[in-house]
Order: C-alpha cells, then structure tokens, then sequence
C-alpha cells in the first residue's frame, strides 16, 4: 500500500508537460560527444534549424523557378500554335503555297531557340536552387568548432 502512494505522490510532482527521461538523454548527450566537440544542444539544434531553412529557401527557388519555366513554355507553345494556324491559313492561297517551306523553316527555328531558352532557364532555376545550399553548406564549416585533441589522462 506504500508503494502505491509513493508513486502517486511521485506522479503528482512531476510537471505534466514534460516527456519522461527526455532531461536525461539531454544530459547524456551532453556528457558525450557534444561537450568534447565545444558545442551544447541549444547549438545544435540552431545548426538543424538552419540547415532546414536552406533547404526550405532551396525548395522555394525550385518550385518559383519552374513555375516561370512551366509559364514561358507555355507563352511559347501558344505563340508557335499560333503561327502554325496562320501558316495553314496561308497556304490556302496558291501564291503563299510557294512560300511554304520558307515559313516552315522559319517555324523550326522559332521553336528551336524557344526550346534554347527553356534549356537555359531551367539551368538559371537549378543553379540559383543550388547556391542556396552551398552557401549555407560554406557557413557551416566556417562555424564548425576545430576538433578538441585527446588529452592523455596519464
């Protein structure tokens, strides 16, 4: 009958809010690896939480990117459909007829400096996405502690 009045007691105190053990391992960690290294938990968690908003930046060049890729194609492939139509229209018309390849010829090379510039809008998009994580890759090392030499106990 003691011990459960003991436990009750026990579990009356301690804070509802907190996760059982979680103080512990905080404690643990903090004894190991994190203290030899010169950097605490509240460190390491900032180092995560920049390294997530990079990611979150990056993802966001992405996404904006080709969004404006998706867009122009889109411009393009309007703009091309449309001088197809007026190119059939024309060729309705037996002197226009003669032009014919000349209008085509004009049409694939329209179409062949669209797809030019999409190539490159799409390399602008993937080069702005990856900066973003080098620089935040770059300030990384720069913060990183100098590894802490082993001191002989002897």
């Amino acid at each position: 009958m003691e011990t459960s009045t003991t436990r009750e007691t026990a579990s009356a105190t301690a804070k509802p809010s907190s996760i059982p053990g979680l103080g512990a391992i905080g404690m643990f960690m903090d004894s190991l690896k994190v203290r030899r290294m010169g950097m605490g938990l509240g460190r390491i968690a900032e180092f995560h939480r920049q390294d997530v908003d990079a990611v979150l930046q990056a993802n966001r060049e992405m996404y904006e990117g080709l969004r404006a890729l998706r867009e122009r194609r889109n411009a393009l492939v309007t703009e091309e459909l449309t001088q197809a139509r007026e190119l059939f229209k024309s060729l309705m018309n037996p002197m226009a007829f003669a032009q014919g390849p000349v209008l085509a010829q004009k049409s694939v090379e329209r179409a062949m400096r669209g797809w030019s510039e999409l190539v490159q809008l799409d390399a602008c998009v993937r080069v702005r996405a990856w900066r973003v994580l080098q620089e935040r890759l770059q300030a990384r090392l720069e913060k990183m502690p100098e590894p802490v030499q082993a001191t002989d106990a002897s």
